[in-house]
């Protein structure tokens, strides 16, 4: 608080304060004060730029859709307010459990009405900035968002290395296939099968179980966060691309995607747990917890269509 005894204003709008007392407020607790979409510190530095065009539709009860991105233009298809606030407020490299808890309160409709929102700007800006403050924006202007922030603690699991040291191989180079914007994905050869993709897993017929191919510690722990009940951190302290058998099935691995049953004849076809098949090569999965962001809905509303 600044108390002033007198205050001279200059023809310029200059304003020189000759007498002031200076009051210190000491233990302010501003966590819990409710902020606008969009204003919270720990969201990226704020630019000039806004959405010139925003066209929100509702979509049809059932629908499921995706996005699409591009240089100043964002396509969000059939999308709940959930999920839009979770994208708006979340950060690079939230995991899927991390992010499907963030967000509370408001609302039923927010987890089942979807939308259809595109929205053009003719500002230089990037795709994380799109996601982020500008998609916040249109959260408080159309759909009159307040959110106030606070935090949880998640139970998660910890990737580590197992005494006796993980037991995972160096990608070579050439051994795997390393997909590219504008590249053409791998094609099979005189019979055989195209070359695994970097990055990616793939069944292994003859004796059972998935092979990985070209892939980070930190790919690695979010497909098994996909896998698991909770989220898993990294915490070998691995840096490298790496390739390893996993005695297990692409099922466990991604038991919400599409995989192909196992044929017939496949003998010793795994069906083992997870944790067993991450022991065998040297790592672990152990207990834990850690600090989350929590989004708090306080007020939200049904937006015009446009």
């Amino acid at each position: 608080l600044v108390r002033s005894d007198k205050i001279r204003i200059k023809d310029e709008g200059l304003v020189k304060i000759t007498t002031a007392v200076v009051l210190t407020c000491l233990c302010v607790n501003v966590s819990g004060l409710a902020y606008q979409a969009g204003q919270s510190a720990s969201k990226p530095k704020r630019q000039a730029a806004r959405f010139d065009v925003v066209s929100i539709k509702p979509c049809p009860d059932g629908a499921r859709g995706s996005g699409q991105e591009s240089p100043g233009r964002l396509r969000l298809d059939c999308i709940t307010v959930e999920k839009l606030v979770s994208q708006a407020f979340g950060t690079p490299g939230i995991l899927p459990h991390e992010a499907e808890a963030m967000v509370k309160g408001g609302p039923s409709w927010i987890r089942s009405r979807r939308f259809t929102i595109e929205a053009v700007t003719t500002e230089p800006v990037t795709t994380r900035y799109m996601r982020a403050l500008l998609l916040q924006d249109v959260l408080t202007e159309r759909f009159q968002l307040r959110v106030s922030e606070q935090t949880q603690m998640l139970s998660v699991y910890e990737l580590t290395q197992a005494p006796g040291g993980a037991k995972l191989q160096a990608t070579k180079d050439g051994s795997c296939f390393q997909l590219s914007e504008g590249k053409a994905g791998p094609q099979a050869s005189g019979g055989k099968a195209p070359p695994p993709i970097c990055g990616g897993f793939r069944r292994t017929w003859l004796w059972g179980g998935v092979d990985v191919y070209g892939v980070t510690m930190g790919l690695f722990c979010r497909r098994l966060s996909d896998a698991l009940d909770r989220d898993v951190i990294d915490k070998t302290g691995f840096q490298g691309i790496y390739d390893f058998h996993l005695d297990t099935t692409l099922e466990e691995l991604d038991p919400r995607g599409f995989s192909p049953s196992p044929p017939p004849d496949a003998a010793g076809y795994p069906s083992g747990s997870l944790f067993t098949a991450v022991r065998k090569v040297g790592l672990r999965l152990t207990r834990s917890t850690k600090s989350s962001k929590v989004i708090v809905i306080d007020r939200v509303e049904m937006p015009t269509e446009n």
